[in-house]
């Protein structure tokens, strides 16, 4: 089982502790909380035979696979007669529409040769030593994974850093990042995600690269963090952030952190360029919430963090390199590094990094 000791209810933010059903129960057995809205594509989780009891007893959340389920909706509560939630409403409206599409590309992921891949990728960082290790993340081709987004998925690595002996949270996705983290030395490595099978793909992939004593999964969203208070050292998103309701999530990620605690974010900014190649090539994830960030959007960084910056990459290939893939044309990332260098020095000299379309939102707690 999962360490269990930072989390707390997403609603409340009251601790939580793992129980039997049974002595969750008592007199009154817990039942689903009704759900209502547009969104609702999944089953609850409902009862399981352990529990994450609410500290007021009045509230539990399921438990699947070791893996707690920290969804206001699936919490299960003394009243069946409870008003309902409406998950198709903000903030869970996105997750709950968008849960049996990636529960389902997960799965696929998982068992179609993805984690042998990312395996064999990262198969030489389990052979650092721990002067190596420090020494993350370089080099760089022994970390970096996102090809089109490179340099900006670098500035959110080298913020966190150095991550040995620490504490790091993943927000959003399957795990890699946070088994990336845990082979650099990090002490524990959580991932939150919405998407159950997203959490099951990061604990085998965790396994698989002998890493699991130190991976912890939630199922849960960044709107409502189910961890206690300045917790974590460090919180990284690598394309999320397009996902969620910035001005909520935002001030969520501070109130985690430790004082001192880094945030990073790697994501897609919308520029001119966006809009015409959606317009003739398509998007490139079938997801009405895939939006590229924009200033209002990113609006809530600096007024939550007053040291919050961004950092523009790709003003002029990014896009280009993005439609070329549309033609099997892959680039690697030596090749995409080489022409991003390019790109963002000749965009400084044109006054013309903020039309870069990839982003990095850099941020620490004072």
């Amino acid at each position: 089982m999962a360490d269990t000791s930072i989390l707390v209810c997403p609603a409340t933010k009251q601790p939580l502790r793992l129980v039997p059903i049974e002595e969750a129960d008592g007199a009154r057995p817990l039942v689903p909380r009704a759900r209502t809205g547009g969104g609702v594509t999944s089953e609850h989780a409902g009862r399981t035979p352990i529990v994450m009891l609410r500290a007021d007893g009045e509230v539990a959340y399921p438990v699947i696979d070791g893996i707690p389920i920290l969804l206001a909706p699936e919490m299960l509560v003394r009243d069946a007669s409870s008003a309902a939630y409406d998950v198709g409403a903000l903030p869970y409206a996105e997750a709950y529409e968008q849960m049996a599409f990636y529960n389902e590309f997960a799965a696929g992921g998982e068992g179609g040769g993805e984690l042998a891949r990312y395996a064999e990728m990262l198969r030489p960082a389990q052979r650092l030593t721990p002067a190596g290790r420090s020494q993350f993340p370089e080099p760089r081709e022994l970390w970096i994974d996102a090809v089109y987004d490179a340099a900006a998925q670098m500035d959110c690595y080298r913020h966190l850093a150095p991550v040995q002996d620490r504490v790091i949270l993943q927000l959003g996705g399957k795990g890699l990042h946070a088994v990336k983290f845990l082979l650099a030395g990090a002490k524990e490595a959580w991932v939150l995600t919405p998407m159950l099978q997203e959490a099951r793909w990061a604990v085998a992939f965790a396994e698989m690269m002998g890493v699991s004593a130190g991976l912890h999964c939630i199922v849960g969203i960044a709107e409502e963090l189910p961890i206690a208070d300045a917790t974590v050292d460090g919180v990284y998103a690598g394309g999320t952030v397009h996902h969620i309701v910035t001005e909520v999530a935002f001030p969520e990620v501070r109130r985690v952190l430790k004082p001192g605690g880094a945030f990073a974010a790697a994501d897609p900014w919308r520029t001119p360029w966006y809009t015409i190649g959606t317009r003739v090539f398509g998007k490139r994830e079938p997801s009405v919430y895939c939006r590229p960030l924009d200033a209002a959007r990113v609006a809530p960084l600096k007024s939550t963090f007053p040291n919050g910056r961004r950092l523009h990459h790709g003003a002029f290939t990014r896009y280009l390199l993005l439609v070329l893939t549309k033609f099997g044309l892959e680039s690697s990332l030596r090749t995409a590094w080489a022409l991003n260098r390019i790109d963002d020095a000749v965009a400084s000299v044109l006054g013309m990094r903020r039309l870069g379309s990839s982003v990095a939102l850099l941020a620490t707690r004072e």
